[in-house]
């Protein structure tokens, strides 16, 4: 998993990196813009909002292309909070648009393009200074103990001990989200039976897991309890709902923080069987 992959918490937010120095780096190149432009008066702020959003609707919509075939509703299309997105359709978007507003008005070019190369510098600066902060991540399964709803103890490692990707779901009854998403791993589960699904619930009763299932008409093959909460510290967070992705190897190659989409799932699926 690279490093823009990886997830980071705001309070209880989840986004992956990526998604976050993407937004500090707008942030400064408003700021920039706005003041370079406090005299000109050209709206260079303006027009950095606008390159901002060419970028982020390229992005997705490229992404929603890529992915047709997995996208069932209007909201899995216009809902970003996944984090999903295609950069080459973000570069696109994004350079049509300054392209255009380069040519359509051409008072405060420079300032634009100024402001422009400002928040990819910014995005640059804070790239690597996250990676000197975050270092190296532990790609590997986490060797906590876990039990099934039967009272077996058994580390989460050898829940995948039969050559297959892994993709372990971290959650809990109390969280909507989790309910929302379920259904859709559990179909993903019987669609995917060359990778083993682990559903890891968070801090819970087995009988308050076992009555929710039922009444939610869940069919879920493995299901396990974290009983001490082990896994918010191998993990250093955790936002519930979280999806981790380990390959054959049982290292991790992807995660998401927050509400899986379908389209979602099926990119990070895919990643599992690519050589790393």
């Amino acid at each position: 998993m690279n490093l823009l992959d990886q997830g980071v918490t705001l309070g209880s937010v989840g986004l992956r990196l990526g998604v976050l120095l993407f937004l500090l780096a707008f942030l400064a190149s408003l700021g920039l813009a706005w003041w370079l432009d406090r005299r000109a008066g050209s709206g260079a702020a303006d027009r950095i909002f606008g390159l901002m959003l060419a970028w982020v609707v390229g992005a997705r919509l490229l992404f929603v292309v890529q992915y047709h075939q997995d996208v069932e509703t209007i909201l899995d299309v216009i809902d970003i909070r996944d984090g999903a997105y295609a950069p080459l359709g973000g570069f696109l978007g994004g350079g049509m648009y300054l392209l255009w507003t380069l040519i359509r008005r051409p008072v405060g070019r420079g300032i634009l393009l100024k402001a422009t190369a400002g928040g990819l510098l910014a995005w640059g600066v804070l790239f690597v200074g996250a990676g000197q902060v975050m270092g190296e991540v532990d790609r590997n399964i986490p060797d906590i103990t876990v039990r099934t709803l039967d009272g077996e103890a058994l580390s989460l490692a050898e829940t995948a001990d039969d050559g297959r990707p892994l993709v372990v779901n971290i959650w809990a009854t109390w969280c909507p989200p989790c309910l929302r998403e379920m259904p859709m791993l559990e179909r993903a589960q019987q669609e995917n039976p060359d990778v083993r699904f682990v559903f890891l619930n968070y801090r819970e009763e087995t009988e308050l897991i076992s009555g929710y299932l039922a009444r939610h008409g869940l069919d879920l093959d493995q299901v396990v309890i974290d009983t001490e909460g082990a896994i918010s510290e191998a993990l250093d967070f955790v936002v519930l709902p979280t999806t981790l992705y380990y390959n054959a190897d049982g290292i991790l190659v992807d995660g998401h923080a927050g509400e899986l989409r379908r389209a979602g799932l099926q990119r990070s699926l895919e990643r599992l069987t690519v050589p790393r």
